[in-house]
């Protein structure tokens, strides 16, 4: 099973991840706190490329993901 993780390291407070396909399209939207580990699995999740956009209460930044199964 192929599974995204993500490690929430930031010291505080809650972040918002959010995955996009190339059309702007909302893929899949989870949150957490800090020092959290999110995992999600991408097998149901056409190839393609995508957008996980991370938002924290002081922060944000974009990570390309691509799905090749």
């Amino acid at each position: 099973m192929k599974i995204l993780f993500l490690l929430f390291t930031f010291c505080c407070g809650f972040a918002q991840a959010q995955l996009f396909d190339l059309s702007g399209q909302l893929v899949y939207d989870f949150s957490a706190e800090a020092l959290q580990q999110k995992q999600f699995s991408v097998a149901t999740i056409p190839n393609g490329t995508y957008i996980v956009q991370v938002k924290t209460k002081t922060s944000s930044f974009n990570l390309k993901l691509l799905v090749d199964h």
